[in-house]
């Protein structure tokens, strides 16, 4: 295939997926069509068809774009602190940062949930491999420079795994409940007294 079909392909794929990302958010997964998809996008049916075989798919490639719009988010706001227990805060934060501000397309899919587990854990899992090998970079970078003294090498994992089970909590607390924490849970906060039980540890 040419660069050019190429190009043209996945340019038509993004407007799919943005189309898409707009009427899951008002309508969830459940009332959502791929009729209502193709005239969102300006496609025809038979277009969505050919690069997405089932709405399962065209939502788990919506739900990757999601992941990869954040993690480049994060990445960029990582690269610029310049400690690993700087670059560990700002990873936890930016993530909860993203959570909310997607809050109202994760509140109205947990709603759904039950209906598309396989669809769910799916997604589920190939969010938490991603979170976790950051998590566990800047780690293994933590340890390597002598910041995280008292974390040893086979401990790793599990420090990344721990990390981020408890930001998976906030996570959750906040697209259940619809708010953000109050003034003294602030995430800063949180963040700053997890970070500093790693350095003293």
């Amino acid at each position: 295939m040419r660069t050019s079909d190429i190009k043209k392909e996945e340019q038509t794929k993004g407007e799919i997926i943005a189309a898409a990302q707009k009427i899951l958010r008002v309508y969830g997964f459940d009332k959502t069509t791929m009729e209502d998809i193709a005239r969102a996008s300006g496609k025809g049916k038979s277009s969505l068809y050919y690069y997405y075989k089932s709405r399962e798919e065209l939502f788990f490639a919506v739900a990757m774009k999601e992941m990869a719009d954040l993690q480049a988010k994060v990445d960029v706001t990582v690269a610029a602190r310049k400690t690993s227990a700087e670059k560990l805060r700002a990873l936890l934060i930016e993530r909860c940062r993203g959570i909310k501000s997607k809050m109202v397309l994760y509140s109205v899919l947990l709603k759904e949930s039950d209906k598309y587990i396989d669809l769910f854990n799916k997604i589920q899992q190939a969010n938490h491999k991603i979170e976790m090998e950051s998590v566990t970079k800047i780690v293994a970078d933590g340890v390597g420079r002598g910041e995280f003294k008292g974390i040893k090498k086979q401990d790793i994992p599990s420090l990344a795994m721990m990390s981020m089970l408890i930001w998976h909590g906030l996570a959750l607390n906040i697209i259940v409940s619809g708010e953000v924490p109050p003034t003294s849970l602030k995430i800063e906060r949180m963040a700053d007294v997890f970070i500093r039980g790693l350095i003293q540890y």
